[in-house]
């Protein structure tokens, strides 16, 4: 397993202390994103974020996550990132293909104003776009 309370680049190797190295190291980034969640949790507590009358955030559920601040399964994330990638690209698939479907109507849109501006070839010119998006 690589180190994780390092940030590894040929320019960090050469350049950066070893305090720099770890401020950007992967360890370093999920234990403070993990600070940052126990904080919103205990802000949530605070302002008594609750549902059908009970908390939804408990001392007990905010102790259990200080424990765990900088035990990082790292081998766990990697997984869950790479599925949340699987599962971002499907979604960005989605949203190309509905602008294409609008990029299409809009040159089809294009294509019968240039006709009714009696301008055959811009017309013909975006019929043959509207095709092949």
């Amino acid at each position: 397993m690589k180190d994780t309370k390092m940030y590894v680049s040929a320019f960090s190797l050469r350049y950066a202390s070893k305090q720099m190295q770890y401020i950007f190291s992967q360890q370093k980034k999920f234990s403070t994103w993990r600070k940052l969640w126990i904080a919103l949790a205990e802000t949530e507590r605070e302002l008594g974020l609750s549902e059908n009358g009970r908390p939804v955030i408990t001392k007990q559920m905010i102790e259990e996550m200080k424990k765990y601040v900088e035990d990082i399964n790292f081998e766990d994330a990697e997984k869950y990132y790479l599925k949340a990638a699987e599962i971002y690209y499907e979604l960005a698939k989605v949203d190309s293909y509905e602008y294409a479907d609008s990029l299409a109507e809009q040159y089809e849109d294009l294509s019968t104003l240039y006709e009714d501006m009696e301008k055959p070839e811009l017309a013909k010119e975006y019929k043959r776009r509207a095709k092949n998006v």
